[in-house]
């Protein structure tokens, strides 16, 4: 069930048709989870403002049952956010992403939580 949300001023012009697509790869690589398991959403347009300037920025927040540690993250950080830069142009000096280990007691999915299924 990892979640990879993204939200960026990029205009959605610029973002790749199969962008999403490409990330849920990146994702399921770094979290060692199957791609069939991986959501990924990109909000562009965003009024987002970053130092006070309007250039390329994104906020991002990764959310996963496990896989969320302190070595995990620093790989998964540099997976994810050179494949935004490479993919979207938004420098890694410019994006943050936030890791977010969800207990599985606290995701729902088909009308119970992950609780009841792992």
């Amino acid at each position: 069930m990892p979640t990879l949300i993204i939200r960026t001023n990029l205009p959605s012009s610029k973002v790749d048709a199969n962008f999403t697509k490409d990330m849920v790869k990146i994702v399921a690589q770094a979290l060692k989870k199957p791609e069939s398991y991986v959501v990924v959403m990109i909000h562009s347009d965003a009024n987002l403002s970053w130092g006070a300037d309007d250039q390329p920025a994104a906020i991002c927040t990764l959310s996963s049952i496990g896989k969320i540690s302190r070595d995990e993250n620093k790989k998964s950080s540099a997976l994810i956010q050179k494949a935004i830069e490479a993919k979207l142009g938004i420098s890694t000096s410019r994006q943050y992403l936030v890791f977010e280990d969800l207990k599985k007691e606290n995701v729902g999915y088909q009308a119970i939580t992950f609780d009841d299924l792992i």
